[in-house]
C-alpha cells in the first residue's frame, strides 16, 4: 500500500510538476513540500485544503486518503 507521503508525490509527477511547479501555484515552501512528500511531517488541514485546490482534487478526497494512509 501507498503511504500518504507517496500519493502526494504520484499525484504531483501525474501533473508533470516539480516541487518548485508546486510551490509557484500554491505559495507551499518547496521544502515543506518535500517534508510532506519524504513522510517527515503530516500535513494541516489548511494545507490539505491548498494542496486539494492545486492538484485539483476534491479536498474530502484528499482528507480520506490523509486519512487511509497513515
Amino acid at each position: 500500500m501507498v503511504t500518504f507521503a507517496e500519493y502526494l508525490r504520484i499525484v504531483r509527477q501525474v501533473k508533470g510538476w516539480t516541487i518548485r511547479e508546486v510551490e509557484r501555484r500554491s505559495g507551499i515552501s518547496n521544502a515543506y513540500i518535500c517534508q510532506l512528500e519524504n513522510g517527515k511531517t503530516n500535513p494541516t488541514i489548511v494545507m490539505l485544503k491548498k494542496l486539494a485546490e492545486v492538484y485539483e482534487i476534491k479536498t474530502e478526497t484528499l482528507f480520506i486518503e490523509a486519512a487511509r494512509r497513515r
